[in-house]
């Protein structure tokens, strides 16, 4: 196992927004480099923040990110409330998928999801596709903007 964290494992505990992972991240190197925490013991630090930051907010190592994901989370809300206001499709829209082994399992995973949205009409996987924010970077995906 990696000691190191990576932006997939903090958007599953909730820290999406990209100055949040960038914040989360930063934090989580410096303190593994220190030897004051492990991976583990972050991520459950992590996961406890994001469901009640106003319990870190004085804290003197996580009060910084504790109360900038106070300040968005409002935001973050909606916008998982928006997301969640869509029906996905049962199948996703067809798409190429070029050098498939050369891409990540995460990467056609993405795409699938992303081509199961209301309007994906087709798309691409480019052979060095690797896992995005929401996208695959290297996948092109074709919407009908109706």
């Amino acid at each position: 196992m990696s000691n190191k964290l990576n932006n997939n494992e903090l958007k599953a505990i909730g820290l999406t927004d990209s100055q949040l992972l960038q914040t989360a991240g930063k934090l989580a190197k410096s303190l593994i480099k220190a030897k004051k925490y492990t991976k583990e013991r972050i991520l459950e630090l992590y996961r406890d923040i994001a469901k009640d930051p106003d319990k870190y907010t004085e804290s003197d190592v996580f009060g910084d990110l504790a109360r900038e994901l106070k300040a968005k989370k409002p935001l973050l809300k909606k916008a998982q409330q928006v997301a969640q206001g869509y029906e996905l499709k049962t199948q996703p829209a067809a798409y190429q998928v070029f050098g498939s082994e050369q891409i990540e399992k995460g990467a056609i995973e993405q795409m699938d999801t992303a081509a199961k949205l209301p309007v994906s009409v087709a798309g691409a996987l480019m052979p060095d596709a690797h896992t995005g924010y929401g996208l695959p970077i290297g996948g092109v995906l074709a919407t009908n903007a109706n």
